[in-house]
């Protein structure tokens, strides 16, 4: 049962890689003169959706075939 713990370990390094730059854009937006509460809003769409951006990484470190047969399955 090792696989699964690591899974979840990449996805929480993941989360937390993507809140990162997530803070770090609205700080850069502010920076430039965006208000504070347009600046996280601002930000999230800049980085796309971030349900796609963690399938796109997961599909880069490739399990992404293996996930999708045990969806089929």
């Amino acid at each position: 049962m090792h696989w699964p713990r690591k899974r979840k370990d990449r996805d929480l390094d993941l989360q937390r890689e993507l809140q990162a730059h997530l803070e770090l854009e609205a700080e850069e937006l502010e920076q430039a003169g965006t208000p504070e509460d347009e600046a996280g809003l601002a930000a999230r769409r800049l980085l796309g959706n971030l349900t796609s951006v963690q399938e796109e990484a997961r599909e880069v470190w490739g399990w992404g075939w293996v996930e999708r047969i045990v969806q089929d399955v």
